[in-house]
């Protein structure tokens, strides 16, 4: 025989929060993950982790994946900055994001790997920070531009960069 009970961690029923945050971080670095080419997160994780954000701690969720951008792995950074672009659709957590628009306008600017600073630009430029380039140039343009067809974008400019590319060199 066998097939013993896997017991995992303890989950929080939808609606009542654990109160450490805990639960929250889990939920941003599973989404954040390392590992894998993409600079993405999964759209359908995505997609469910913003349905149950109106039960999480906004400044947790927001914390914890703006302190996602300094992570070493590229990847990891990509996926935040791609999250943190669609947390701003939730008001709670647009004010923090709003709140933190300098040290992300910074972020952006000394990111080093050309494929998350592309990310990194596109989303300061959709939840209006410019990305510390023409901060106020054209803003009616690129209003219809969904994030995610931003990031098609990205994604779509970035495949033409080699994958190492540092703007800056190193040495």
């Amino acid at each position: 025989g066998g097939g013993g009970v896997v017991s995992g961690g303890s989950f929080a029923s939808v609606g009542e929060a654990v109160g450490d945050g805990e639960y929250e971080k889990g939920k941003v670095l599973g989404i954040c993950r390392e590992g894998g080419v993409s600079m993405q997160p999964d759209k359908g994780e995505v997609e469910e982790f913003m349905v149950m954000l109106k039960t999480m701690d906004a400044d947790v969720v927001c914390e914890c994946a703006l302190d996602l951008l300094t992570h070493k792995k590229k990847e990891v950074r990509g996926k935040a900055w791609s999250l943190i672009g669609r947390l701003t659709e939730d008001d709670k957590c647009k004010a923090f994001v709003m709140e933190c628009m300098e040290e992300m306008e910074m972020r952006a600017k000394n990111e080093e790997q050309v494929r998350v600073k592309l990310i990194a630009k596109k989303v300061m430029k959709t939840i209006g920070g410019g990305g510390g380039v023409n901060s106020g140039l054209g803003e009616g343009k690129e209003r219809g531009v969904s994030l995610e067809d931003a990031v098609k974008d990205v994604e779509r400019t970035a495949s033409i960069t080699s994958e190492g590319d540092l703007l800056t060199s190193e040495g």
